[in-house]
Parts: structure tokens; C-alpha cells; sequence
């Protein structure tokens, strides 16, 4: 199983996190995630930064390749940062 973690800042034109079109645009993929809320820094300034933990498998890595592509156009984003680590998770 994997771990894909996101980071997605803030509008590039306005400055403001928009959580809501963010969340609704995840949950277009996957039924289920993990979200909180940070400040992050982007080109030297502070910004409220969303981080996304979606579990999946190999067969997600398209599905979360192609949900960050949406993410990118739909929030105005120069890009996101996409973890993503092997771990041992069962469901249970």
C-alpha cells in the first residue's frame, strides 16, 4: 500500500486557500482521505497550505497523477507537492 501526501497552497491570483473547491475536487477520486490545515511557505511568502493523506494502492498512482493535474488547473497552482511512500497499512 502507499501513502500519497499533498500540499496545496493558496491561489496564485487571489492568495487564498480555497478549501472547499480543493476537497470537492479529492473526493471526485478517492471516497476517502485524511486533510489538516498548515502554513506553508511558497517563493520566500507565507501561505495557508491544505496537506491531503489518501491511502491506495499501485493501481492509484494514475488516478492521483491525474487528481493533481485537475487540482493544479482548478486552484491556479505553479504546482503541487506529491509524497508518496511505500508503507506496510492494512485496513482492518
Amino acid at each position: 500500500m502507499y501513502k500519497f501526501t499533498l500540499y496545496i497552497g493558496s491561489d496564485n491570483e487571489s492568495k487564498v486557500l480555497s478549501l472547499n473547491e480543493a476537497l470537492t475536487t479529492v473526493s471526485e477520486y478517492f471516497a476517502g482521505f485524511n486533510y489538516s490545515q498548515l502554513k506553508g511557505y511558497w517563493k520566500g511568502e507565507k501561505e495557508d497550505t491544505l496537506k491531503v493523506e489518501v491511502i491506495g494502492n499501485e493501481e492509484d498512482k494514475s488516478r492521483i497523477n491525474a487528481m493533481v493535474s485537475k487540482l493544479k488547473r482548478v486552484l491556479k497552482q505553479d504546482c503541487i507537492i506529491l509524497e508518496t511512500a511505500k508503507h506496510n497499512i492494512a485496513f482492518i
